[in-house]
């Protein structure tokens, strides 16, 4: 299961520091005003499907 895709704007500091520069979008910038939220899921062997079940129940919302 994969989440997340590497993107500029989620490594901000590092490509300032490697002198690149970097203007977030509008979109990027809008997520900084939403809530963070999570859920903790213990790892079991079927961890992923935990997550995909929880996932789904989420998005049915």
């Amino acid at each position: 299961c994969y989440v997340a895709t590497a993107s500029p704007a989620k490594f901000q500091e590092a490509v300032e520091k490697a002198g690149l520069p970097f203007d977030p979008p509008e979109a990027v910038l809008a997520l900084e005003s939403l809530p963070t939220r999570y859920q903790n899921l213990e790892r079991s062997q079927n961890w992923c499907e935990d997550w995909e079940d929880r996932l789904r129940a989420w998005i049915q919302f």
